[in-house]
């Protein structure tokens, strides 16, 4: 089933072809690149400059990847009032819905009502953010009762409609091997892929370029692994800027691949396995 719902159509240059697997995975990093980085944009100086930092060292990163619109608690009456007006005007209201819906898991006091709100708008109108946003309910526990089977039939449900944060979703069940999913790294890096097209989501570009880092499953390609790290970064993602950093200092000191491997600041794989499941305790996360 995961297969059909995570098709690889990317193209053919700078690919990187799974092994001992019937059916090959092509990445492609111009999926969401327009144009390759300049050599200047692989400068340690230069990416200084252009991921400034504040005094924590997280100027330009946000709180979640995931929704856009993060509203607080305090803006739960002004938005079910909205709710309200758009229903007497007899609309679907299916973003009124969810953005109150997300407001509401801000409020450890009624954050119950939130998966009530997702699922009507997943079941009633098939909408993808909210079947995904109601597989992270129930993945995480949170408003309801914790259901990994059930999370990822509505993650599944979500990721038909090639919802990014869906197909993140299921790429870490099936790299870690979490909950109802078995741990398959193929079907992993298929969702992520998929997530990853069109710029769409940083925390799939971070995983598929450390298991281009890594080898294995994909083969070993610093140069696209750099590339997704890059795009990445100005998504945000704290790791890949810092992982960034880290490869670039190991190539500009000439310093072996083996000792890289050895001696990085992550041993991509499985610190990435053990990174998705400290997420568990998380509803949302920035990946």
């Amino acid at each position: 089933m995961l297969k059909r719902l995570c098709p690889l159509s990317l193209l053919v240059a700078g690919r990187s072809i799974v092994k001992n697997e019937d059916e090959n995975i092509v990445l492609d990093w111009r999926a969401f690149a327009a144009e390759p980085p300049t050599e200047e944009s692989m400068n340690i100086k230069n990416l200084r400059e252009r991921w400034p930092r504040d005094d924590a060292g997280l100027a330009s990163i946000p709180r979640r990847s995931w929704p856009e619109r993060q509203p607080s608690a305090l803006e739960i009456p002004q938005l079910k009032e909205s709710l309200e007006k758009c229903m007497k005007e007899k609309k679907s209201c299916i973003q009124e819905r969810f953005v109150l819906a997300t407001a509401l898991l801000d409020d450890p006091l009624r954050s119950f009502e939130a998966p009530q709100l997702y699922e009507y708008n997943a079941i009633k109108f098939g909408d993808a953010d909210s079947a995904c946003a109601f597989g992270q309910c129930l993945q995480y526990g949170t408003g309801i009762e914790e259901n990994d089977e059930l999370a990822t039939k509505w993650y599944f449900v979500a990721a038909a409609q090639a919802h990014p944060q869906a197909l993140y979703a299921l790429g870490a069940y099936y790299y870690c091997g979490d909950g109802f999913l078995e741990e398959n790294e193929v079907l992993a890096l298929r969702c992520f892929a998929q997530a990853a097209q069109n710029a769409q989501h940083p925390g799939a570009m971070f995983m598929l370029a450390d298991a281009l880092l890594e080898g294995g499953i994909l083969e070993t390609n610093t140069e696209l692994a750099a590339r997704w790290l890059l795009a990445a970064g100005d998504r945000g993602h704290r790791g890949a800027r810092s992982r960034l950093f880290a490869l670039l200092t190991f190539q500009q000191q000439n310093i072996p691949q083996t000792y890289r491997k050895k001696n990085s600041s992550s041993k991509f794989t499985d610190a990435s396995r053990q990174t998705l499941r400290r997420r568990k305790t998380e509803l949302y996360f920035h990946s």
